[in-house]
C-alpha cells in the first residue's frame, strides 16, 4: 500500500490522549490523527497528539552533522527539552522571528508575548510583575535587555553554522550599570 493512502486512511477510534489534547473536539481530534499524526509503514499511529508532532519536527529541522558527518539530535533534543521544562510557567518574551518558531504546544503552559523595537524593556517587563522571564532573540534584543536581565542562561550547541550565536561579554554587567 503506498503512504499516502496510509496518511489519508479514515479511522475508526481517536485515542482518548487525542481527544483530550482537543478538549473533547472529535472533528479537531480526528483530523490531526487521520492526515497530520505520523504512522510506521504498516500504517500504525506513532503519534497521538499535536505536541509530539511538533516535537519531532522541531528535532528534524534542529538536526545538523558534525564534523564526521554524525547527527547532533541528541544534543537538540536535550536542550529544546530543557528549554521547555525551564520555561514551563513562566514567560517568554521575543520578537516577531523567535515568536514564530516556537510550536504551538508550547503556548498551553507558558505565557508567550512577541516584542517589537518600539517596547522599551522596561514597559515589557512591568506587564509582567513578579514572573520570571525568558527573553528570547538574537544580539539585538539580547543588546536592549540586557541592562535588566538577573541571570544568563547561555546554551553551547556543537554547531558551526549559521546561527545567532554571538554573545558581547559586556552584556554580563550591563545590568551593573545605573541606568
Amino acid at each position: 500500500m503506498d503512504a499516502d493512502a496510509i496518511a489519508v486512511k479514515p479511522t475508526t477510534n481517536v485515542p482518548q490522549e487525542t481527544l483530550d489534547y482537543f478538549r473533547g473536539d472529535e472533528l479537531q481530534a480526528r483530523v490531526f490523527y487521520d492526515k497530520y499524526a505520523l504512522r510506521t509503514p504498516e500504517g500504525e499511529v506513532v503519534e497521538r497528539t499535536p505536541q509530539q508532532m511538533w516535537r519531532r519536527i522541531a528535532r528534524e529541522l534542529a538536526s545538523v552533522e558534525d564534523e564526521f558527518g554524525r547527527l547532533l539530535t541528541v544534543v537538540l533534543d536535550r536542550t529544546a527539552a530543557r528549554f521547555f521544562e525551564v520555561t514551563s510557567g513562566h514567560v517568554i518574551i521575543a520578537g516577531p522571528t523567535t515568536i514564530a518558531s516556537i510550536p504551538p504546544f508550547a503556548y498551553e503552559d507558558r505565557t508567550i508575548c512577541e516584542i517589537r523595537s518600539a517596547n522599551h524593556p522596561a514597559e515589557v517587563l512591568a506587564w509582567f510583575p513578579d514572573r520570571v522571564i525568558y527573553v528570547g532573540g538574537g544580539p539585538p534584543v539580547w543588546a536592549t535587555y540586557a541592562p535588566f536581565i538577573r541571570h544568563w542562561d547561555i546554551t553551547r550547541l556543537p554547531y558551526d553554522g549559521e546561527a545567532d550565536r554571538w554573545f558581547d561579554p559586556a552584556w554580563l554587567v550591563a545590568s551593573e550599570k545605573p541606568g
